[in-house]
């Protein structure tokens, strides 16, 4: 092939993404369908933005089959207790397992859950957990971390844990790498092809992308052009290579919130408080009542709440 050619492949024809269609856009519960398999390590990204369009989709696909999850987060709150509710979830891997609005709180499905042993809970602190995520975007066995040792975690994580010593005489603390199954994330916009424009904070969501054995489900507010993902490449964090499916799903982060830090193209949402008050005071079954059993995909809130309220409030909130 002459030269020119060869540089028509590439930058013409095989990089034009609108010649591809559809690519890898398919609705959430084909992707679950498709993707998600009982005994998995799902990771579920918290880079503020939470993928919960994804996490009712799998509570309402695995309902009372007993998959057998484990499941990896930096925090597990809000709705996310449906997983375990329902007895989805072997084992939780996190820095926070409990509900975090009006304040800081346990939840008492999760203290139920480990009384009972119906689910196993692993605490690690908010450094040490991104760490072993990056270590196995990075192809590492182990890194290095510098919390954990001298508390109580260090004997109950002490099989992902040890100590070396280095040339100087001085030993230093090692995690084991954490590879997830699938990784779910949910962005602004992703083109057909999987690049996904994400707003920071970025939290450990890069890393377990990366890191992923099965790669990236990406629920989205809105698929967009190519044309508009490279104008806006620096906040394309994780490649289309990585990503198996693109998922739009509008307020899709929803009860958890939605940057446009950097995408003021993009409407943003703030997390709706009123709901997380709501969803503790009046109980898990009426939450699960709402969303769990629906045949359709779709967001708990939409029939009760409309999205309408929701999308008046950001402003002020992110103001």
């Amino acid at each position: 092939m002459a030269v020119m050619d060869l540089q028509k492949f590439i930058f013409e024809d095989n990089y034009d993404l609108s010649l591809r269609s559809r690519g890898k856009v398919m609705e959430l519960s084909r992707a679950v369908q498709q993707f998600v398999r009982p005994g998995m390590t799902l990771h579920f990204s918290t880079h503020h933005t939470r993928p919960n369009a994804a996490i009712h989709e799998i509570v309402r696909q695995f309902w009372g089959k007993d998959p057998g999850f484990t499941i990896l987060s930096l925090g597990l709150t809000s709705s996310s207790f449906a997983l375990v509710y329902g007895k989805l979830v072997k084992k939780v891997l996190s820095t926070f397992i409990g509900d975090s609005y009006p304040a800081a709180l346990p939840s008492p499905i999760y203290q139920e859950a480990y009384r009972n042993g119906t689910c196993e809970f692993e605490s690690w602190t908010i450094l040490s957990f991104p760490l072993r995520m990056r270590a196995g975007a990075m192809g590492m066995e182990w890194i290095p971390i510098p919390s954990v040792f001298g508390s109580s975690m260090e004997e109950e994580n002490k099989n992902d844990l040890c100590k070396v010593k280095l040339p100087d005489g001085r030993e230093i603390g090692m995690a084991r790498a954490l590879r997830p199954d699938l990784t779910f994330v949910h962005g602004q916009a992703a083109d057909p092809e999987g690049n996904i424009l994400m707003c920071p904070p970025y939290g450990e969501g890069i890393y377990g992308a990366l890191a992923s054995r099965g790669g990236v489900i990406a629920s989205v507010e809105q698929v967009v052009s190519p044309e508009f993902i490279r104008s806006h490449s620096h906040l394309v964090r994780i490649p289309s290579a990585a990503v198996k499916a693109v998922c739009p799903a509008e307020l899709g982060a929803h009860p958890g919130g939605l940057s446009n830090y950097g995408l003021p193209e993009f409407p943003a949402y703030a997390d709706d408080y009123d709901f997380m008050v709501d969803l503790r005071k009046e109980g898990t079954g009426c939450f699960i009542s709402r969303a769990a059993p629906m045949p359709t995909p779709g967001f708990p809130i939409s029939a009760r709440w409309g999205w309408g309220r929701i999308r008046t409030r950001p402003p002020a909130a992110w103001s």
